[in-house]
């Protein structure tokens, strides 16, 4: 028992009393009564199980009498420098019960079997070591932290050594250093996080004359444990705790002794197998979930909205606890927040690499009976508290979960990367081998959710989108900074690293107008001078050009236009005929006279063939729509049917007179075009946006439906005045439509022909839905529209599927009535889901979706192109 700072130890006896006397030993068989410590600290080192591996006669009650007094007086030693960590916003009295814990569950139960040889001295060292760690680090941060002053961030002029070795360190995360800059609220929990990471690179920690120090503060009990507690082995197996795989290093096995003897006076002949404890000291270390040693992306969420809880991540860490089996433990914890459960999952695959180190340690350098060890560590079982929390649903720091829809392929493969091993890695690796090669990818920072995602808006609540081509522009890259409180700098530097920023990134003459349209004040070389500081290269034209488009019409591309928003001539491509005719006309200027001034901007021009003072009808014959306006033909292309018949209406020419002005100003006409081509033609041969359809390009079944209904004619006069001016189209409508047929043959019917177009198959997945809601086998269906001359992309319901399965696949959302049409993308994501719903392979799941007809990229080359984009990826392609 403790009074008074005594302790009374009765081993294997029981006495009626006892007097109170600096130590009073009485020693008695293996199973008698147990003191009753006050700390808890005490207790959990004179209850640890670690006795137990003792075989009888080696004295163990000696070494753990005098480890007990140790912890007794380190406990005390403990509250005089907690009173100078009062300010300390991590820390965390949980931990040493965790480390004591951990090196308990790795030694397991006592098995006769296969004993562990374990000396008494060994059993204190694996015993005393948390205690004497934790202590360490209090002593140490008690007396350097004044000195230091983590709490103020950034440069201290005169500053003493020790803050400006810490200032030096500081630099190196100067993102978190600029955020605590910029938020007072968070400067002292990121400046106390940088000490602790600092600290643990100092050399103080395991130095021998700190150590010293320390062993003396222990006091008669360290001096009885005589050699167990050498100055120089403390050190060593201190410095061991901080190496984490280097544990196993070569080097540092070295320098501990494979198997050193012992003289412990009253203790007996020890023998003390330093690599054997240190590896496993390490390791039980590397289990315990300091709270400090947790990834950087937990304290990267300080500060921010919705931040971590340090209050709720020491709840989290101490009802955490490895489960499952020995061989392969799991680990169980309840998280507060999503980057505490991302935190405690790159946390476990840290420890599994540790573990793989040790594990082959055991088995090439230590001779010495080693526990037996698991097999591999999993964070499976890390998930989010069912009481929610703060940031565990809607935080905004969650960089993989808060975008709607489905990340990209490359940051999926990231993030499984990020957090390997991953079951579905090597599912992945059957069709893309290279993903096994990877080394290391770019850690995740909570603002890379921002920078890879697009903001919007819906019912006036702002949400988040995946940005599929994951282009930053500078307005969106001060919008970053300014959430998180990062140097636009190092802002850029990551945008770059993520590859969502191109190096340099180019920059867009519309989005430079955009701005300069949306302020009335800042001027083009303002607004480049910003976008440059973004990383964002902006040519000296483009500045030129944006200033001048703010005062010349001639550099409206929407010349005429009487209402709505004007765009711009674009600097990159060539002003085209149609163009230089209008601004002529509007202007009074001869094309000559509008070409000067195009060239003096830097502008290439096409006027070739044009009149020097030409009129309206050639800005009428110019224009795609037949209207005198944007947009204008291109001479690279072939004048589209569409647009004969359009301009002759419009002009009131007849297609042959059409043909010969267009000739005439040099543009290339339609080989085909029938002789009874007529004006009212330009209805099937135009878009809803009146825009000509181009001839050798597939034409949308949706479009001839629609072009049917509007002229109020029949499906057939449709298809044959389009298939008279050379387009190709497959459907042969019948000439008399049973019920059936107007159910089929229609653009709002049960058959989705939306997006479906003379060059596709019908896909399997619309005919699938419309015999769901006609009552039909799919079968059947499919060879009524193979009778129609449309081809089905698989003519009944796949191999290895039922009817209702192949729904199921298709279908969006659980519970709703959403299928997968040939327009919608499948990505990456979106193939894992559906495997996994499906309970088969993603190859296979590929392959059903492919015969529905919905289209899926090579997976091969899909997991190849995303991988060739993971971020920081080493190795792999």
């Amino acid at each position: 028992m403790r009074q008074d700072g005594t302790w009374n130890g009765v081993w294997g006896s029981t006495v009626g009393a006892l007097i109170q006397a600096e130590t009073v030993n009485f020693h008695g068989g293996p199973d008698g009564l147990a003191p009753a410590p006050a700390d808890p600290w005490v207790e959990s080192a004179w209850d640890s199980t670690v006795w137990q591996h003792i075989p009888a006669g080696r004295n163990a009650g000696f070494f753990r009498q005098h480890v007990a007094e140790a912890v007794a007086t380190l406990a005390r030693v403990r509250e005089a420098a907690e009173s100078g960590t009062a300010a300390d916003p991590w820390r965390d009295d949980g931990f040493v019960p965790r480390f004591a814990e951990a090196v308990e569950w790795l030694l397991g139960e006592p098995d006769p079997g296969r004993p562990l040889d374990l000396y008494p001295a060994e059993a204190a060292l694996l015993v005393l070591m948390p205690f004497l760690h934790r202590v360490q680090c209090l002593r140490l941060t008690a007396s350097l932290a004044p000195a230091v002053e983590p709490g103020r961030l950034g440069r201290i002029t005169a500053a003493p050594p020790l803050r400006t070795a810490f200032e030096v360190f500081s630099e190196g995360h100067d993102l978190l250093v600029e955020r605590g800059r910029r938020r007072p609220e968070a400067a002292e929990p990121i400046g106390w996080w940088l000490f602790h990471r600092w600290l643990a690179q100092r050399e103080e920690f395991s130095d021998p004359t700190v150590v010293q120090q320390l062993l003396r503060a222990v006091g008669p009990s360290a001096e009885a444990l005589g050699e167990t507690l050498d100055p120089r082995r403390v050190c060593r197996l201190l410095h061991g705790l901080r190496r984490g795989p280097g544990v196993c290093d070569r080097e540092y096995l070295d320098s501990l002794p494979a198997d050193d003897s012992a003289r412990i006076r009253r203790g007996g002949q020890q023998r003390i197998r330093d690599q054997r404890i240190g590896v496993l000291l390490a390791l039980a270390h590397g289990m315990s979930r300091g709270i400090t040693a947790l990834p950087r992306i937990v304290v990267e969420h300080v500060g921010i909205p919705f931040p971590v809880d340090l209050a709720q991540l020491r709840q989290t860490l101490a009802s955490s606890g490895w489960g499952g089996s020995h061989d392969l433990p799991v680990l169980r914890a309840e998280c507060r927040h999503a980057a505490v459960i991302e935190g405690l999952r790159e946390y476990t695959a840290h420890a599994d690499e540790l573990l793989a180190t040790v594990r082959r340690a055991a088995h090439e350098r230590i001779t010495q009976p080693m526990p037996r060890l698991p097999a591999r560590l999993s964070a499976d079982e890390v998930t989010p508290s069912l009481g929610g929390g703060g940031g565990g649903s809607r935080s905004l720091s969650d960089p993989w979960k808060s975008p709607r829809g489905h990340p990209p392929d490359h940051i999926l493969l990231w993030r499984l990367l990020a957090h390997r091993p991953h079951a579905l890695l090597a599912q992945l690796a059957e069709s893309c081998p290279e993903i096994t090669e990877v080394k290391a990818v770019l850690p995740a920072l909570p603002s890379d959710r921002d920078l890879l995602s697009a903001p919007g808006l819906d019912s006036g609540e702002l949400f988040w989108n995946w940005s599929k081509d994951s282009r930053c522009t500078a307005d969106h890259l001060r919008s970053v900074a300014g959430t998180w409180g990062a140097a636009l700098p190092a802002l850029v530097h990551r945008a770059r690293s993520l590859g969502a920023l191109p190096c340099p990134a180019p920059a867009k003459f519309a989005e430079l107008m955009e701005e300069m349209e949306e302020s009335a004040t800042d001027s083009a070389a303002s607004i480049a001078s910003e976008w440059r500081r973004c990383g964002i290269d902006v040519p000296e034209t483009y500045i030129e050009l944006a200033t001048a488009a703010r005062r010349d019409p001639l550099l409206q591309r929407d010349l005429g236009r009487a209402e709505g928003a004007f765009g711009w001539v674009d600097p990159e491509e060539t002003v085209p005929p149609g163009h230089i005719a209008k601004a002529g006309l509007l202007l009074g200027l001869p094309v000559s006279a509008v070409c000067a001034r195009l060239r003096e901007y830097g502008l290439r021009v096409d006027a070739e063939g044009l009149p020097e003072r030409p009129g309206a009808e050639v800005a009428t014959l110019l224009s795609e729509r037949a209207d005198g306006l944007w947009p204008w033909l291109s001479r690279s292309q072939e004048i589209p049917p569409g647009h004969v018949a359009a301009a002759g209406r419009a002009l009131a020419l007849g297609p042959r007179e059409v043909l010969d002005r267009l000739a005439g100003l040099g543009f290339t006409t339609p080989m085909t075009m029938p002789g009874d081509a007529e004006p009212d033609d330009a209805d099937f041969l135009r878009s809803a946006s009146r825009r000509p359809l181009p001839l050798h390009k597939p034409v949308p079944y949706a479009h001839i439906f629609d072009s049917a209904r509007r002229r109020n004619c029949s499906l057939r006069h449709v298809i044959d005045r389009m298939r008279a001016y050379g387009f190709t189209v497959p459907l042969r409508p019948p000439r008399y439509f049973t019920p059936l047929d107007k159910e089929l043959l229609r653009g709002d019917g049960p058959l989705e022909w939306a997006q479906v177009t003379t060059a596709d198959a019908m896909p399997s997945a619309h005919v699938l839905v419309a015999a769901r809601s006609l009552l039909m086998s799919p079968r059947a269906l499919a060879e009524r529209l193979i009778g129609y001359g449309v081809e089905v992309s698989c003519p009944d319901v796949p191999a290895g599927l039922s009817f209702a399965s192949a729904l199921e696949l298709l279908r969006i959302c659980e519970g709703e009535d959403m299928f997968l049409t040939i327009d919608c993308e499948v990505d990456l994501y979106d193939l894992i889901e559906r495997s996994r719903a499906m309970k088969t392979s993603i190859t296979r799941t590929v392959q059903w979706l492919r015969e529905l007809g919905i289209p899926v990229p090579d997976l091969s080359e899909t997991l190849r192109s995303a991988l060739g984009r993971v971020p920081g990826r080493v190795g792999g392609i």
